[in-house]
């Protein structure tokens, strides 16, 4: 397989259509279905990290990754002064990103035989913790993480066995980094419905984090709103922890003023119910609107398959979000299609015209 740099094919509704029938669009989808599958039932501190096997290897040295990234917020701490949206300290944090992730990468691709993928996997990386500029996060942002992850499971990097720990080690890893930059640096929420929304930022976890508690012996739905449920089970349950770091965001408001939605979603009878709505969520909020998904890359992992509407032509090469040609991209072939930006470029994930800011 020839690798390309990655790039925007969805511009309008037609676009979006074409992409929801396309192939990519079910490939993704039964991804994300396996990963639902891979974790039901399973309590996270039930799996073993660091086995000899080469497989799981995978998932330890991700961990060491996101662990590494985490650590910077430590080098580089927020800027102290007054600042509307953000802190601008976040785009020296995403700058040292852009100069460590080719490397990362390199390492993480080692032996395999698939060195070259990582002229596809870097962007989806880069594009997977924010947008630098405008300082904020949101489910398109987290969706190109999982589309990372899919990347490296279609190259054989990761395999069916390995999804449990996937997910409940390595995109759990992935949380731990975003909450730390959305607390530290006040990354905004990108496109968030507000009150009325699932969340500021993620939606993964709650569909994930529900599959984990089908027919758990003890939990169910309701107990979400027990503190004491949360404090003993978020780390071992992705949907708990969940609505434990939204909690600790809106200190002093009640659960139900601050989120209906998950509030109402308590109600339900079951979790098998929870995940089956999370799922037709996830493809309705997520894969289905225009401000979130026109910002997908496709490159040859994750192929656009059918003719994008054009678009005004610019140079493309692939270039930091900071301008100048991205130091992961050198050597890379420029794609073929001449109305991208190019990967790095491609970093704005999810807004929407008009955002709207809930209190934290």
């Amino acid at each position: 397989m020839t690798f390309r740099v990655p790039v925007r094919a969805i511009r309008t509704v037609t676009d979006l259509n074409h992409f929801k029938q396309s192939p990519t669009y079910k490939e993704l989808m039964t991804f994300i279905r396996l990963c639902n599958d891979a974790v039901m039932g399973v309590r996270a501190s039930s799996l073993q990290l660091d086995t000899p096997d080469t497989a799981m290897d995978t998932v330890s040295r991700i961990v060491r990754m996101l662990r590494q990234m985490g650590s910077w917020v430590d080098d580089i701490p927020p800027i102290d002064e007054p600042m509307r949206f953000g802190n601008k300290a976040f785009r020296s944090w995403y700058q040292r990103l852009e100069q460590e992730a080719g490397g990362m990468v390199d390492t993480l691709l080692e032996g395999t035989g698939h060195e070259a993928a990582a002229v596809e996997l870097v962007p989806y990386l880069l594009v997977s913790f924010g947008h630098p500029s405008r300082i904020d996060y949101g489910t398109g942002h987290e969706t190109s993480f999982v589309v990372w992850l899919c990347c490296l499971f279609k190259l054989g990097s990761l395999t069916k066995e390995d999804l449990a720990p996937a997910i409940l080690q390595v995109f759990y890893s992935y949380l731990q980094v975003m909450r730390r930059l959305q607390s530290v640096y006040m990354l905004e929420p990108a496109g968030s419905h507000g009150v009325w929304g699932l969340d500021d930022y993620h939606c993964l976890p709650f569909l994930w984090g529900s599959a984990q508690l089908i027919d758990h012996p003890s939990i169910k739905p309701h107990d979400v709103l027990d503190d004491n449920v949360l404090d003993e089970g978020k780390h071992d349950y992705l949907y708990l922890g969940a609505i434990d770091f939204i909690k600790s965001l809106k200190k002093g408001a009640a659960f139900g003023e601050c989120c209906p939605m998950l509030n109402d979603i308590s109600q339900l009878p079951s979790w098998k119910k929870v995940n089956t709505g999370m799922q037709r969520l996830y493809e309705g909020d997520v894969l289905g609107k225009m401000p979130v998904i026109q910002h997908f890359l496709f490159g040859s992992l994750l192929p656009c398959t059918w003719e994008p509407s054009p678009a005004p032509a610019v140079n493309p090469v692939a270039v930091s979000s900071f301008g100048g040609r991205a130091p992961w991209a050198k050597g890379a072939p420029a794609p073929p299609d001449v109305h991208t930006l190019g990967a790095a470029k491609a970093t704005s994930a999810n807004t929407q015209p008009t955002r709207q800011h809930t209190s934290t």
